[in-house]
Formats: C-alpha cells, structure tokens, sequence
C-alpha cells in the first residue's frame, strides 16, 4: 500500500526540516503513524512509521508527549521483540523509545518497560552493529536514574555490547551505553580495566569522556596519557573525568598542567562547580599545587560553597596562611557549606587563633554538620586570654554546655575541648559555672577511659583553680565520687589534682570518697584545710588544637 512510502516521506521531512515538525503533528499524524506501527501487515512499513515517530520525538518534549499520550510506546516495544520484523525497523522502534526516554521522566519509565528487549537486541550476534547502536542507545537513556524510582536490574554481558561497539564506528552508542552500565551496576575488576582502555581509545568522543567520568568515580583507574586530551576538551564532562582522575593520581592531573586550567575555568559559570570540585579532590593529596589560586576559590564561595570550601579546607590543611586571609569569606559560607567552611576555620586557628572570627563560629556550635569542626576552632581560640574572652562575650557557652552530651561523640569530644580551655581563667570558669557546666561535665561522665571522659576532667580540675564558690559548684555537682574512682582506678593525674584542689575546702568529703575506695588495712591519708599558694598554683589543663578535621573530596558522576 502507500502507507511506507508516505511514512518515509515523513520520515525524510522531519529529518531535513526539524523546524517544521510541527505542521506534521498539526496535521495529526502521530496517532496513524502509531497505528501503522500496531498494525501495518508488513514489517517494513512498521519500521517506516517508528522511524518517523523518532524523528518527531527527537529534542522535542512536546511530540515526547504527545506520543506517550497515545500509548504509542507500546507497539514500539512490541515492533522491537518482534524476531519477524526486519532488523532495521527492530532498530527504528529503539531509536524512538530511546527518544522518548531522553526527556521527561515519564518517558524513561515507558522505556524502561522494554529494557529486556533492548538486551536480547544489543547481545544477539545476528544484530548488526547499526542495529545494537540502536538498542545500546535505547538502553543508555531507559538506564537513566530518577528519584523515587527503583533502578532496573541490569545485566553486565551488555558490557561486551559496549566494547564492540567502542571498537566500531558506533562509537558514541557504545560510550553511552558504558556510561549508563557504570552508574547501573557492579562490574567485575576485569571488564571495568577493559572498558577503561576501550574508553580511553575512543576519548575523542564525547560520550567517551562522561563514560570514562563514570568509570572513574567508581574507583577505576585510567592511563595518565589520557589527560592532555581531557585538558584540551574544557568541557563539564572532562573537566568531572579530570576530578575523578585525581582521586586516585592528584600528581599526574598536576604534572599535565591540569590545575591552572581547573582555575580559569572556575570563571565559567557553566563549568564553575565542576572545576571546583576538581580543584578539591587535587587539593585532597597535592594542597601546594591548588594554594596559588586560593584566592580565585574565595572569589565562588558565594555561587558553588561546598566544593570552594572543600578545597579550601584541604588548602588550610597543610598551608594554613594561604588561606587564612579568606577567612571572613569562609565565615559566611558557614550557612551553606558549614561543615566543610568549619573545618578550613578550624585549620586557619590552630595557625593562629586570631585570623578566625568567633562570632559566626559560636552561630555554627548550633548545626549538626559544623558543630564539631566548630568546637575544633573554638578550641584554638579559647587557647588564650583574649580567645576566652571572646568566645565568652559571643554567648557561646550555653551552647557549648550543651554539646558535652551530643550524640555524635566526636562532636561532645571536641565540646570537651573547648571547654576545658575555658576553664582556664575566671572569666571562663564564672561564664561555664553560670550555665551549668559542672553539672553538665558530670553527667556526661568522669569515669570513662576515653579521651572525653579526661577533656571533662581536665576541664573539671581547671574550674576547682577558682576561689571557694567555683569549687563549691563543682562539690554540688557530684564530683568527688567520680574523681575519687577515676584516681584510684586509672591513675588519673588530672582526677587527684582536681581532688587535692577540692580538698582545700572540703577535706571530709574528698577524705571519705578515697576511704571507700581503698583497701581496709591501708591507712587513707588524711588531708587537713589548706590553701594553695601563689608560687604553688598549678597551670591548668590546655590544649591548643584538637585534631583536625579530615580532607575534603569526592567522586562525581555524568548522567
């Protein structure tokens, strides 16, 4: 009949003058042109009409739309498992559901109905490679991932489709597919190695490269040779391919010339986050090579804060003073990058406590993700006299009170920090006995074997150097049992300095609790009243910087 002849018609005219598809779908030929596809007699003609629905759904999400209205993806999917259709028209039913799956979400969950089709399409060795390009590019966009859909299950002998197609002309399908399999499935150590060299032969591709990304951020490994390409490329695929490359080789993405590329790249606002990133997984291991361009990462705190603060936190790592310098910058990028923006503050203070500002620091004790990293910072401020004061007037210390019992231990270990070096002078011990801090270093436990467990009485022995109503606050807090044991069981040099202290005004008390923990026939030594003198005043317990936080880096993907 002149059905195939009129959809090759079509067909031909969409392809040449893609402007003016729309007088076709005005003239209401999507809903025939599906009917021919459901129901012609001759496979060809069905080939014909799917080819020409491809055409129209082609970078087009209205056609997309209009097809998927009609159910149009249906026959499509029957047409591609049909075994008595022609393999080409098999081939244009893929390039339409591929088509239709490029766009909205909905056309990926219509394509992926036929997912298992497209697989018996792209592994039979009768396909020829045109018609396996097809259903490998079917495949690749069906793979895409959505939210809150489940992801299909895969089946890694398309990696074999893949490679051939790598190695053909169809190189571009094949990249697409790997890509896709990358991000859809466990590939065995032996097919990732193959699919990396494969990729790397065909990087003049640019599927080849968002493939290659992919790969990499899997934890793969490529060929350095492949860099100059990739920093020649300045493309976001590339450019993510040349950060994922730096996970595992920082000092080849450096010894190619790659970071002052990475930098001026950071002026594109389309490539900005993703030179960024880059630029902090090269700083993760190779901080030297990024601190030249500190300043040009200060500059896009504001537009990408988490990948800007991440490099400038591995930067401040080991070459705090390039950074230190930005540190107002980093403080505003506390509200959006705060864990990664705490943790450069808390490398910049333990440089030297003065570069940091407290004020949005004590704001930060108060988010989960920088409250730790904060307490790192604060503990290098409260190092000195000006620090606690500081720390002190910026109403910090309810705040710090409170993380002594943070579920995140980590984060109660580095309140432990801070408030021991508090602690340290009167202002400090009035401000944390005020808001209950005795009290609170109690209930978070003296008993323990842990580094916490010592901070708090470390910082308890520092209130007990007040006068006689700090003590007396650390008395009513239940104190002296805990400090007795920990003295007794473990040794404790800060717990028996805390109880000599305690002594000088409640001898009895501190007596009666190291009787009951020593033997009956041993005699307890007794301690009368005394007063510790000027000269015999002990330095308190201090600590200028806690550990410091860890790098920042990360693998990231192309979809």
């Amino acid at each position: 009949g002149r059905e195939e002849p009129v959809a090759l018609l079509l067909r031909d005219f969409c392809a040449a003058h893609p402007d003016q598809r729309h007088k076709v779908v005005k003239a209401g030929c999507i809903g025939p042109l599906i009917g021919l596809v459901r129901s012609s007699r001759t496979g060809s003609c069905k080939g014909a009409a799917a080819a020409a629905l491809a055409q129209l759904a082609y970078d087009d999400e209205g056609n997309r739309q209009a097809i998927l209205a009609c159910e149009g993806e249906k026959p499509l999917g029957a047409l591609v498992v049909d075994r008595n259709a022609p393999p080409t028209a098999r081939a244009s039913a893929c390039d339409c559901l591929a088509n239709l799956a490029a766009g909205a979400a909905d056309g990926v969950v219509a394509a992926r109905l036929h997912v298992a089709a497209f697989t018996a399409l792209a592994t039979d060795d009768e396909s020829s490679f045109d018609v396996k390009a097809s259903a490998a590019r079917a495949l690749a966009n069906a793979l895409r991932p959505l939210e809150d859909v489940e992801d299909e299950a895969v089946n890694p002998s398309l990696s074999q489709c893949a490679l051939e197609l790598l190695a053909s002309d169809h190189r571009e399908a094949g990249a697409s597919l790997a890509r896709a399999l990358v991000l859809a499935t466990e590939l065995d150590e032996g097919t990732v190695k193959k699919l990396s060299a494969a990729l790397v032969a065909a990087i003049d591709s640019d599927g080849a490269i968002g493939a290659l990304a992919n790969l990499l951020a899997r934890g793969a490994t490529a060929a350095p040779s492949v860099l100059p390409k990739l920093v020649a490329t300045r493309s976001q695929a590339s450019i993510v391919c040349i950060g994922n490359f730096a996970l595992k080789d920082a000092g080849a993405v450096v010894d190619c010339g790659a970071v002052p590329v990475l930098a001026d790249c950071l002026g594109d606002e389309a490539l900005r986050r993703s030179a960024c990133a880059a630029l902090r997984n090269v700083a993760a291991s190779n901080p030297g090579a990024v601190a030249p361009f500190s300043e040009a990462l200060a500059r896009v705190l504001g537009e990408v804060p988490n990948e800007a603060a991440g490099a400038l936190q591995n930067i401040a790592m080991v070459q705090p003073a390039a950074v230190a310098t930005y540190a107002p910058e980093l403080a505003v990028a506390l509200k959006d990058a705060p864990r990664k923006a705490a943790c450069a503050l808390a490398h910049i203070a333990a440089r030297d406590p003065a570069d940091v500002p407290v004020t949005p620091l004590v704001e930060a004790l108060n988010n989960a993700k920088s409250a730790s990293a904060a307490c790192c910072a604060l503990a290098c401020v409260a190092s000195d006299t000006p620090g606690r004061a500081a720390l002190v007037d910026a109403k910090g210390v309810p705040s710090l009170v409170a993380l002594l019992e943070d579920d995140d231990a980590k984060c109660a270990c580095a309140a432990a920090h801070v408030i021991r070096n508090l602690a340290c002078d009167d202002k400090g011990r009035r401000a944390l006995l005020i808001n209950g801090g005795a009290a609170a270093l109690s209930a978070a436990g003296l008993e323990g074997d842990d580094e916490a467990a010592q901070l708090r009485v470390e910082a308890i022995a520092n209130l007990c150097l007040g006068d006689a109503a700090d003590r007396t606050a650390v008395v009513n807090a239940k104190c002296i049992r805990p400090l007795a044991k920990r003295a007794h069981v473990l040794k404790c040099g800060a717990a028996a300095d805390a109880l000599d202290r305690l002594s000088v005004d409640e001898a009895a008390l501190v007596n009666k609790a190291r009787a009951a923990l020593t033997p009956k026939k041993a005699t307890p030594r007794r301690l009368g009243p005394r007063r510790l003198g000027p000269t015999r005043k002990p330095a308190p317990y201090q600590c200028v910087s806690p550990v410091p936080p860890a790098s920042a880096d990360g693998p990231d993907s192309v979809l």
